[in-house]
């Protein structure tokens, strides 16, 4: 756990890309509980999660810095449940991935 600290200090390096992922819902919209084996699985699928912080890019043989993906704080990526590396700040979690690591992002409105 990092002590005092704002998670808007945290600045990833290279390609990395910070995510705070969705809660996992426990009910529907209608505001029935789902059964645990049904949470179990929920929890076992691609996860999801809105970008926080994107780093600059790796660097490459040369020196240049790669560009990035698409990739804009605000959108929401999907990426597989135990992949990143957890990152907590005043009790909220955060992951830390490679941009490869992430398996795509939602498309935004008026795209």
């Amino acid at each position: 756990m990092v002590g005092e600290m704002n998670v808007e200090d945290f600045i990833p390096i290279d390609d990395r890309v910070l995510v705070r992922p969705h809660e996992i819902e426990e009910k529907t919209e209608s505001g029935v509980y789902l059964p645990p084996a049904a949470l179990a699985e929920k929890r076992e699928i691609v996860q999801s999660g809105e970008i926080v912080a994107i780093g600059p890019g790796r660097l490459n043989a040369e020196g240049k810095r790669e560009a990035m993906m698409d990739l804009r704080p605000g959108d929401t990526t999907f990426f597989a449940r135990f992949q990143g590396w957890l990152f907590v700040v005043d009790d909220v979690e955060y992951r830390v991935f490679g941009q490869h690591d992430l398996f795509g992002y939602r498309k935004r409105e008026g795209e």
